[in-house]
């Protein structure tokens, strides 16, 4: 529980509660655009009090050391780590009052933005992300879409596509 929210959020997840690579990381596909729908994949609003929690992963090579700037969408609470080292965290909390952001607590690459540090060579991007929603609340769904401004010098090493493993609550 927020104390000065007044609401439940999940716990800041450490990366290194991330699922070691034996555990069941599946891969999924981007819908139109690069929005990860998780939705479609796990479904919407939990029952109970569980927090339902997804880590999802990537891996970005870089021709050489660069920062490139990313617009990042997302509903709930989002943490993004690259190369182990927490990078962005946030919460959108639709509904609560200073918690929600632009426009109005719902998905959009316009809730927020952060510089992204790569390291010459393959680069692990991994993002977990909630959808703490109390079971029997209204629920539109939940996702996470990442832009960044240019992708010179960079490429996605598997093409347009991330892993997700949803076996662990946080």
């Amino acid at each position: 529980m927020d104390a000065t929210l007044q609401e439940k959020t999940g716990m800041d997840p450490p990366y290194s509660s991330m699922p070691k690579q034996s555990a069941s990381w599946k891969p999924i596909a981007l819908d139109l655009g690069g929005l990860v729908n998780l939705t479609r994949w796990y479904g919407d609003a939990q029952t109970g009090q569980a927090i339902a929690g997804i880590w999802l992963k990537t891996i970005i090579s870089a021709d050489h050391g660069q920062i490139k700037h990313v617009d990042i969408g997302w509903t709930r609470e989002v943490w993004v780590f690259v190369n182990g080292k927490l990078a962005f965290q946030s919460r959108n909390l639709y509904g609560i009052k200073g918690a929600s952001k632009e426009p109005d607590g719902r998905l959009s690459l316009a809730n927020g933005s952060f510089d992204l540090s790569l390291q010459k060579g393959a680069n692990q991007v991994v993002v977990a992300i909630d959808d703490n929603f109390a079971g029997g609340q209204q629920h539109w769904g939940w996702g996470l879409e990442m832009r960044l401004a240019n992708t010179d010098g960079i490429r996605q090493v598997g093409g347009a596509a991330a892993n997700a493993d949803a076996s662990s609550e946080f």
